[in-house]
């Protein structure tokens, strides 16, 4: 798997366990990003992350989890129409899911309780801006060249 898609893996498990009271976080609907609200508005379509909530311990053993997260992940597929959602890939084990919606299928995701967030699928290494120094991983890689690769 390449780096930036283990990190929004990473991202996506970590803002899944984010804590919010399950009141709250239902009467508000899930975050959307603003990007995504200016790609859809710009060309009727928007290439996105869709972050669910946790199904499964974290620390669950694997034939525990994958099950829980592909079902959450189905019935999260299952409301929507295929006119409007294409699904582009399918996390196992983690509670998320990559996809290209519609602004109806916005509407559809923001009504369900199951989903927590959704964000732009940036290509390229737009999130390590943010990441690499917020993990401060930006400490090892120019003075000790330590970069994750190999």
């Amino acid at each position: 798997m390449p780096p930036l898609r283990r990190l929004a893996l990473a991202f996506m498990l970590l803002t899944s366990m984010a804590p919010l009271s399950s009141a709250r976080a239902q009467a508000a609907g899930p975050r959307v990003s603003q990007a995504v609200r200016r790609a859809l508005a710009a060309s009727g379509q928007a290439r996105v992350l869709i972050t669910l909530r946790d199904p499964a311990p974290a620390t669950a053993p694997d034939h525990e989890r994958a099950p829980a997260v592909a079902a959450a992940q189905d019935a999260v597929v299952a409301r929507l129409p295929a006119t409007e959602f294409t699904l582009l890939h399918r996390y196992r084990g983690v509670p998320g899911l990559a996809a290209l919606i519609t602004p109806r299928a916005l509407e559809i995701l923001q009504t369900d309780p199951s989903v927590t967030s959704i964000e732009v699928d940036e290509a390229g290494g737009a999130h390590l801006r943010v990441s690499v120094p917020a993990i401060r991983a930006d400490i090892v890689h120019a003075p000790l060249g330590v970069l994750g690769k190999g």
